[in-house]
Parts: C-alpha cells; structure tokens; sequence
C-alpha cells in the first residue's frame, strides 16, 4: 500500500510513520509543514530507506494536497496533522479553526477525486467535553468546550459528511492524552520534566485538580494501527487507558524521581487558569480491546523510559556546550 501520513514529523506522527516504516512491502509518505512542534530529527532512521519519503507542503493548500494525490495515487491516508495545544487555541482561536478544518478537508476533497480504501481521523477525547465522570463510548454526544477541541469537532462532523455523501471509506480514532519520547516541551508532561531536570518551577494553571488520562506513545501507536488494519469502516474507536492523574499529583509524582530531595513547594507555581479548562476525559476502549488491544505499557514504566528519554537528550545538549 503507498499510505499517507500528514503531520508525520510531529510527535505521535513520527512514531506511526516509526511503525510503519518497518513493513517493507508499503511505501510511507510523510506530509508536514515543519511547524515549530515537527521534527525531523525524530525520523533520522528512515532517511535513507527505500520505503519512505517526506514531502514538504501545507495540507491547507488544496492545490498542493490535489497534485499529491494525482502524482502518488494513494491507497490509504493517516490524518493526525493539526494545530493541538490547548492553550494556543484560546490565543488563536481563528488560526486553529483554518488549520484544522481545512487542512482535513483539502484532503477529503482529494480522496473524493482520487478514491482510498481507507482514510483514518486521528481525533481526541476532548470532543466529548470535560465534564464525564464515567467512562464514555463512542456514540456519546460530543460537547467540546474549548476552540481546539472544538475544532476537532468539526472536522469529524465533515468526515463523517464526506463518508455519507461521498463514500469515502473513513474510520475515526479518539485518543486520551498521549505521552513519551519525542513530545514538545509545551504539552505537560515533557513540559514538568524538563522543569525539574533544569531545577526550576513547574507551572500550573489553576488548582491542579484536572485530571488527566494519559496512555504512552507504543500504545497509542498500536491503537491506530489496529484500527487502520481492523477497524469497520464508518466507525468510531476510543484510544484510552483507565489510569488518570492530576496535574497537582503529577508534579509531586516527578520530584520524586527527578528531584528526590526536593520540597514540593519549591517547585510548583500556580499561575492563572485557562478561560475554560476541562475536569477529565474518561473514555471507554471496550470497541477497540474487542479488536484486540490493550494497554501493554503502565504508567510506571511509560513515566520511567519517558524522563530517561528527557535526561538523554539534556545530556546531549549539556556535552555540546
């Protein structure tokens, strides 16, 4: 198959296209606009393989997304480019909604006219709002309550559109807050380790009391691609794991690894909240696990491999000063 991955020099992008790499009989092609989260240095392994090929481009140019399809003739497209910080999309309201929407579409319109036999919406938990307290499924009402979320939002009431008019063969994933190697120092977790191996402060917005579900990036990974390999087509599929945190405990959870000695209150800044910022997003997977996956990586050893990475990479960067 020649499978399309867009945003796959991001985070969970690199890791996918990491995965699929290693299946010689596919052809890979990697679409990202190097934002300032993408990283091709995540991909270094794959540049002089035979099966992989990043194409520099911005998926909200339909002309550009249009030729691709002509030229490449795909047979199946991974679609998690997106703008994903929170808290950018209370800044930029506007540029998220472009980004997001547009991009999601120009693709949708090329699959129109150049026909895939699978097209798989990476989406997020959050559609479903921050107010749950039990584990939801997949055909619960969404209620987004921020621009981003919101946004994600949108484009799966498009995909769905595109399948129903246009039977474009879609299948859409929902994935709780994924965390490990490679990540952007601006989500949370990268963010709070990178805080305590410098010694400084972490920030928390508001009382600390959110929860968050957060599942590590092989799982993730193996989620999306049991889906893109299993999933029905037209269907919704959670990506999540039962165990959650709350950022305030999350921080205490970090200094006692990366700064054992260290007294909580000399490490945490409580700074203002968001305009809205969601309680937690308990998701139920029982659709997917009948598939056949399950969680295989716990928080413990997730977190563990996760600082190593980050400690790793400090390391580097203090051997070259």
């Amino acid at each position: 198959m020649k499978i399309l991955v867009t945003g796959g020099a991001g985070f969970i992008g690199s890791h996918i296209v990491l995965a699929l790499v290693k299946q010689p009989q596919n052809s890979i092609y990697n679409v990202d606009k190097l934002s300032y989260c993408s990283d091709l240095r995540n991909l270094k392994e794959c540049n002089n393989l035979p099966n992989y090929q990043f194409i520099y481009g911005n998926l909200c140019d339909t002309t550009f997304v249009l030729d691709l399809f002509e030229k490449f003739k795909f047979d199946a497209v991974i679609h998690l480019a997106a703008e994903s910080h929170v808290s950018n999309s209370f800044q930029a309201p506007i540029e998220v909604f472009e980004n997001n929407v547009k991009s999601t579409q120009s693709l949708l319109e090329a699959c129109r006219k150049s026909p895939v036999r699978r097209f798989l919406y990476v989406s997020t938990d959050e559609v479903y709002g921050g107010d749950n307290t039990t584990p939801v499924s997949e055909d619960t009402i969404l209620r987004p309550t921020n621009p981003y979320s919101a946004s994600k939002a949108a484009c799966e009431h498009i995909v769905n559109a595109y399948k129903t008019s246009f039977k474009i063969p879609v299948v859409v994933v929902r994935l709780n807050n994924v965390y490990g190697p490679h990540q952007h120092k601006e989500k949370v977790i990268p963010r709070f380790i990178s805080a305590l191996l410098h010694g400084d402060k972490c920030t928390i917005e508001g009382s600390g009391k959110q929860k968050r579900n957060f599942l590590y990036i092989a799982d993730a990974v193996d989620g999306v691609l049991t889906v893109f390999q299993k999933g029905v087509n037209g269907e919704v599929y959670n990506i999540g794991t039962e165990f959650n945190i709350t950022i305030i405990d999350l921080v205490k959870l970090l200094l006692e690894q990366i700064q054992p000695k260290g007294r909580i209150v000399d490490f945490i800044e409580y700074i203002k909240d968001r305009p809205h910022n969601d309680l937690v997003y308990p998701i139920d997977s029982s659709k997917l696990q009948m598939l056949g996956w399950s969680v295989q990586v716990g928080w413990e050893q997730g977190i563990k491999q996760s600082i190593e990475w980050y400690q790793q990479q400090l390391e580097k960067i203090n051997s070259k000063l």
